[in-house]
């Protein structure tokens, strides 16, 4: 995953979910945050993706709550 990358974001859906999901939004990644607690930096670390979507507004998610559907060039 990269900046400029098309993502998309799914739903749990359907009785008791049973692995069924809808995408719920596409958006375009506009940066990518890897982040270290300066106070544990080797064990609280992470990274964060900020995403545009469609509605114009903007969030940060985890990188495995997003699913890659379209890459920049």
């Amino acid at each position: 995953m990269k900046v400029g990358d098309l993502v998309c974001f799914y739903e749990a859906s359907g009785p008791g979910f049973n692995n069924d999901f809808t995408i719920a939004k596409t958006g375009l990644v506009l940066e990518i945050i890897n982040w270290a607690d300066e106070g544990a930096p080797d064990r609280n670390f992470g990274t964060d993706i900020k995403v545009l979507w469609q509605d114009g507004i903007r969030m940060l998610y985890s990188p495995d709550e997003l699913v890659v559907i379209g890459e920049s060039g």
